[in-house]
This record gives structure tokens, sequence and C-alpha cells, in this order.
């Protein structure tokens, strides 16, 4: 107890204090090694269902983690495989519980009204067509709305069936105009008398893909030259990908194409005539002779009277013939009408970055890069002429490079090790490895020079403890023979006192004076001590009094 209270109240607090520190991160290293691993249970929830599992595991008394967004959950992985049967049976989470066709497989049919009917009907559509175009790799979520007008008895004109679809890509993928248009007439043939232009879909950020009347059709678009141009270059670009991440590994090859187009559509037409290859198409031949006599008068003024005599005269003769011939030839002719429309390919540029191969440095243990040779950067070049149709006569280049992608080595072969199997656990091990490092220092620099402060102090109060005692006794046992030394000299006194009977004046007088003396060297020197050690001749008055 004394060297508690030579230690003080603020010192002994500093102690308690560090010594709960201590405790208390070993506690907290304890739980930290005992508790279990969490593992996610479910990712990319919607804040509804995050909420609704919560509560669930909340109740259950089951410890669980969100993440930064709240659309992930984790749980203690011992506890995976029940959480996910029991939620699953409870129909959570909803935004993965999509009704289709089964929605009919319920025993209570014979109750269900046609209003009803035809609800569960657009929605096992609805459920059908979400499972269908979520099957695509570029989609990660679908919604699908389908609005089926009610048929009216002896109605000619009746409304026509919609749909909009929602699309929530995959990072940052992009669906084509072709893709586009395959899910639109994916939507339309799957619902009775829905027309492709009544279609509309748009993308999670609202931009629109497809916007209905105003994009008539898939042909149409893709009757444009520019965009024919594009639906080339992106079908080689795809072959070409497809034909080398078969050998060189998926992610690791990028194609570019470009094509170089004939958008002038001509028309053409001849008509060619072969004067060599004539033939007799029709021959007429006609022949005609002609025979003329003519009578002549009598000369003279005798002709010219009535009722007169004429003799005779010698008249003219005149004979013709002639011959015509006719003959008609058909000469041979060639007539064309040819039409060149748009869209000839003149040339192609293809180029195509590989990337090389990796392997782990045994030195380091780091991945290591390593270009491919010549050899196989020309065996991929012939495959690409080749698989893709490349005319070298026409103009077209292909170039083909390897160079390293900026990328992380998570899809390098990598050979498993020894300690692989703590993987999951590593930072949990690190964790430890600090706080118990932390706690280390801590003692060191905090605790042990406290510690090692205090023991000094208690050591040296302890000493100058011994010193006190020492000091105390020498005063004390000094003390009583001054006290003694005064009591012998009063009674000193008081004996010659009585012996004498007053007779002797001037020995008394001597012996007062020399009491005298003495009393005031005993005073003197009491104070002396008091002057120089105060606390221990208060201490030692205070023994006196307890001792009496």
């Amino acid at each position: 107890m004394e060297f508690l209270k030579k230690l003080g109240a603020a010192k002994i607090s500093a102690i308690i204090g560090a010594a709960i520190i201590v405790i208390a991160f070993f506690i907290f290293l304890v739980f930290k090694m005992s508790s279990a691993v969490l593992t996610p249970l479910y990712s990319n929830l919607s804040i509804e269902d995050a909420s609704m599992i919560g509560m669930k595991l909340q109740s259950m008394g089951i410890k669980y983690e969100n993440n930064t967004e709240g659309t992930e959950i984790s749980v203690p992985s011992d506890k995976l495989l029940m959480l996910r049967m029991m939620f699953a049976q409870e129909g959570l989470p909803t935004s993965g519980n999509i009704t289709g066709y089964e929605i009919f497989d319920r025993n209570d049919a014979l109750g269900t009204s046609q209003f009803v009917y035809n609800v569960n009907l657009v929605r096992a559509l609805e459920g059908e067509l979400v499972r269908t175009i979520s099957s695509l790799n570029q989609i990660e979520n679908v919604r699908v709305h389908l609005v089926i007008p009610k048929k009216e008895l002896f109605s000619k004109i009746g409304s026509e069936p919609s749909a909009s679809v929602v699309l929530k890509m995959k990072g940052n993928q992009v669906l084509s105009k072709l893709e586009v248009a395959s899910i639109a007439n994916l939507v339309a043939t799957a619902v009775p008398g829905l027309k492709i232009e009544n279609i509309t879909i748009v993308d999670n950020l609202g931009r629109p893909l497809k916007l209905g009347a105003e994009d008539t059709s898939a042909a149409n678009l893709a009757s444009t030259a520019m965009e024919m141009q594009l639906n080339i270059e992106n079908k080689l670009k795809q072959e070409i990908e497809n034909l080398l991440e078969r050998t060189i590994g998926i992610g690791k090859v990028k194609a570019n194409v470009a094509v170089d187009m004939d958008l002038d559509r001509e028309v053409i037409s001849s008509e060619i005539y072969d004067p060599s290859s004539q033939v007799v198409r029709s021959q007429k031949s006609s022949e005609e002779n002609e025979n003329d006599t003519e009578p002549s008068g009598v000369v003279g003024v005798s002709s010219n009277i009535p009722n007169a005599k004429q003799g005779t005269a010698a008249g003219s003769s005149r004979q013709r013939s002639r011959t015509d011939e006719i003959i008609n030839y058909e000469i041979s002719k060639t007539v064309s009408n040819k039409v060149i429309e748009n869209g000839k390919v003149k040339a192609l540029s293809i180029a195509v970055l590989v990337d090389g191969n990796y392997e782990i440095d045994p030195t380091t243990k780091q991945m290591k890069y390593n270009e491919r040779s010549q050899a196989e950067l020309d065996k991929i070049k012939s495959l690409i002429i080749s698989g893709v149709g490349v005319n070298i006569t026409r103009g077209d280049k292909v170039e083909v490079i390897n160079m390293p992608f900026a990328t992380d080595f998570v899809d390098a072969p990598v050979k498993e090790g020894m300690f692989d199997f703590i993987k999951n656990d590593i930072q949990n091990i690190v964790q430890t490895v600090v706080i118990g490092i932390v706690l280390i220092l801590m003692v060191l620099l905090v605790i042990r020079p406290l510690v090692l402060r205090s023991l000094e102090k208690a050591k040296s109060v302890i000493q100058e403890q011994g010193l006190t005692s020492d000091v105390m006794a020498s005063l004390e046992q000094e003390m009583k023979g001054m006290a003694k030394g005064l009591a012998d000299t009063k009674n000193m006194a008081l004996g010659n006192g009585l012996m004498s009977g007053g007779t002797n004046a001037g020995t008394d007088q001597t012996t007062l004076e020399e009491q005298k003396q003495r009393k005031e060297g005993v005073t003197k020197r009491f104070n002396e001590l008091v002057e120089k050690n105060p606390e221990e001749t208060v201490s030692l008055i205070k023994n006196w009094i307890y001792q009496e």
C-alpha cells in the first residue's frame, strides 16, 4: 500500500489504462481470428431486394455485410448454400424471379376469371421474352412491356399491339444496328399481330436504340450505303476475332477493318449488231412484160372532114419488159441492260493487334511478357488472308502487329502454388499481422517506458524512505539525549538546592547560570535539528504522540 501511495493517482491511472488497452487488443485479435469468412450471397441487387434480404438476416440473427453501393450482401461461408436455398423458396431476390409460362401450372385455374387469365398471359409472354433476350452476351438485364389490346366484338378496326423494351448492357457493351433489329424481330414474331414498327427499344441510360414508327425496318437501315459499309466492316472484324481467339486466346485479339466501297449506282443499256451474221428474212421477185400498138391517122385536111372517106395508115407498136427482186436480210442484234448497284468492295485494309505470351519468371516470381515470333505472325496473316477473302492483287492490305495489351494478368496462365489454398484468408492474415505489429510497438514504445519510469521512481522513493528512516532514528536518539540532558540538569539543580538548604547563595547562582547556558545550548541544537529536518521532526513528534 505504501508503494501505491508513493506512485500517485496519475501514474496508477496510466498503468491501468495501458493494461486495459492491451487486453482490448488481445480480445479484438481473438475475435478477429475466430470470426467466419464472409462470402458474397447475392450481387447486383436492387435497393428493395437488398433491404428485404437484410431484414430477413437480422431477424435470423445472422451476421452480414453490405458493400458501399448496397448492391452486394456477404454472409458467413458455412451458411451460404442454406441461405440461398431458403431465399429461393421465398422468391428472393425478386429481380431474378422471372415468371414465364409456368404461371399456368397452378391448380387454381378453374377459379380464374377471363381478365386474370389475360393478364397472366401477358405476364407469361413478357417473362419468356426477358429470359430469351437476357441470354445474349452483351445484355445484363431486360424489362419488356407488352400492350395487347382487347378484341372488340363487331369491330372492323382494332388497336394494334405494341411493345417497349429496356436493355441494361454489361459494362461498356454496345449493340449494333443488326443486333437491335434482331431483338425487334424476336419480339415481333413472339407476339401475335405485333408489327416491328410498333416496337420501341431503349437502353438503361434512356438512349433510343429503336424508335418505333420512326425507324421503319432493319432492311431500310441496311439499304443505305454507309450502313452497308459499317455492316461489312463489323462482320469481317467479328470473323477475324472469332477465328484467331481459338488459338491465341479470348480477349487477346483486336481487329479493325476499313472497307473501300464503290457507292455509285450505275445503269448500262447497250445494243450490239453483228453484220457478219446476216440471214435472209424475206425474198420477193416480180417480172412484167408489156406490148402496146398505137394507130396513126391520114395526114392532111381530109382526115378532119366529117363523113369523108379516109384511107388507112400504118400504126406504131411498143414492147416493154421489167423484172423486180426484193430480198430482206436480218442482222444479229444484242440488247443489254445492266444495273451495277452500289456496295461493291474496291479494297480492304485490315489491322490486327495480337497480344504476346506470358509466363512466370522463376527468379522474380512475376509475370514476364514474351513477343511472338515472326513465323507465328506470318501464319496469322496467312490465316486472315484465306479466312475472310482478302485479294492482294486488288490492293487489299493486311497488317498483323504484336504488342502487349494494357490489362491485368487475370487470364494469364499461372501455376498454382502450395499456398494457394489460403488466398481467401490473405486479408485476415494481413490484418492480424498489422494488429500484432501495432500491439508490439505499443508495448515497447508506450507501456514499457511508462512501467520502467514508475519502477525507477518507486526505487528512488524507497531509497529516500530508507534514508529518512535513518535520519529520523538518529534525530530521535539525539533529541532523546538532549531531553535527558535537560532533565539531568534540572534534577541536579533541585538536588543541590535541597542539600544546601538555601545557605550558599553564590554557589546556587553559579549553578543556575550553568543550567541556563546548558539549556540554551540544547535549545539551539534542537532548533537547528528542526530547521534541517522539518518533515522528520514532525513525523517524530507524531509518533511520540501516538505512542503515548
